[in-house]
């Protein structure tokens, strides 16, 4: 029996993935997720600040675990902190969904997934610049002390419809840690040379590493990666994050991405 020929299917990507206006979280925004500490510190004095805490705040939300017994979602949720020594308690619970697809039939929508993530919401204020106010938390100027045993919080569960929620985790690692690898481990289909991770805005680092990545990984894979780049993009963009690494990132490796594939298709052009 005769094989038939592979079907191409082209593939559109855009040049680039461009960044919005920037802006900065709004001064409501910042005083509800700072509660009685807050006294007109910009976005980007709290952001400095919390950059050195983000490991141990993140170890905290880390060893959270919580468990929604009801089919619909809670306006709160009592969790238990297993982290012992915390330095802040996470102050709200995410409840992150994806979109209803546009023009569904209400017989084809499927049941709504819903994520939880604990969070704390001056770390999230002041990266979001399009996140509304968060509304008040007992535990936003709760001081914790150290504990023999796990402690249990109660937070209130803001629901967060996002489109990209496979995504969103890295995301919010790297508001935690603000590490550019956090991005490159996502981004890239493996660990990029140390060039690259140390100057990612280079034009020559993009292009070595696309080179060698043109020699090790198919087009799949690479098309993989760049569908995560773009779900990273457009939670930036539906959040309003601003951050200059994270946008660092995202330029750079995308540029690796497209280059490695216009080098795999000029060589298959080559040799047709």
């Amino acid at each position: 029996m005769q094989s038939q020929p592979a079907t191409i299917v082209p593939i559109l990507l855009p040049r680039a993935f461009l960044q919005p206006p920037v802006s900065e979280p709004s001064e409501e925004s910042l005083a509800a997720a700072s509660g009685s500490s807050f006294s007109g510190q910009p976005a980007a004095f709290i952001r400095d600040q919390l950059e050195s805490l983000g490991p141990r705040l993140l170890r905290t939300v880390g060893s959270v675990t919580a468990e929604v017994n009801s089919a619909s979602l809670p306006k709160e949720l009592a969790v238990i902190v297993n982290d012992l020594t915390p330095t802040n308690y996470p102050t709200h619970m995410l409840a992150v969904y994806a979109p209803v697809p546009k023009n569904a039939s209400r017989a084809s929508i499927p049941q709504t997934e819903v994520k939880l993530y604990p969070v704390h919401a001056l770390l999230m204020a002041s990266h979001c610049a399009r996140l509304g106010p968060f509304s008040p938390s007992p535990t936003t100027d709760q001081i914790p002390t150290p504990a023999s045993n796990p402690s249990t919080i109660t937070l209130p569960v803001r629901p967060m419809c996002l489109p990209s929620p496979e995504t969103f985790p890295v995301l919010l690692n790297y508001l935690y840690l603000r590490r550019q690898e956090v991005l490159f481990d996502a981004f890239l289909p493996t660990e990029p040379s140390s060039e690259f991770v140390d100057n990612c805005n280079s034009t020559e680092h993009v292009i070595s590493l696309a080179k060698d990545f043109g020699t090790k990984f198919n087009a799949s894979t690479l098309l993989k990666h760049v569908k995560v780049i773009q779900g990273i993009w457009s939670n930036a963009c539906a959040l309003g994050v601003f951050d200059e690494g994270l946008w660092a990132a995202i330029d750079s490796c995308y540029e690796v991405l497209l280059n490695v594939l216009a080098i795999g298709t000029s060589t298959s052009s080559s040799q047709a």
